[in-house]
């Protein structure tokens, strides 16, 4: 698969050809995608913090329909995004966990 090749890109501030920034809610937030014997799987990441990738959610998309992101995952990456962020906050103040 392709997502340790695309995050080990992040890491050196690179993009994958597969990587593209999400719009809205989820602005701040990269989506790779690569399909794999007929399945499509999805991996979500946050490049906001220094120093840190975040991956948020991976699937393995479901629906042979519909390119959009179900609600419920929509707002677990929201979350994860949040609390990725507030963990960066520490991390800057040395508030380590």
């Amino acid at each position: 698969m392709v997502f340790g090749r695309a995050l080990f890109k992040a890491q050196l501030n690179k993009r994958h050809r597969s990587a593209s920034a999400m719009k809205g809610r989820l602005r701040g937030v990269v989506k790779l995608s690569t399909n794999e014997s007929g399945n499509t799987y999805r991996v979500y990441y946050t490049l906001k913090c220094p120093k840190h990738i975040y991956v948020l959610y991976c699937h393995k998309k479901k629906s042979k329909h519909g390119i959009g992101i179900p609600a419920h995952q929509e707002d677990l990456i929201v979350r994860r995004l949040r609390d990725a962020l507030l963990d960066c906050e520490d991390n800057k103040r040395g508030d380590f966990r």
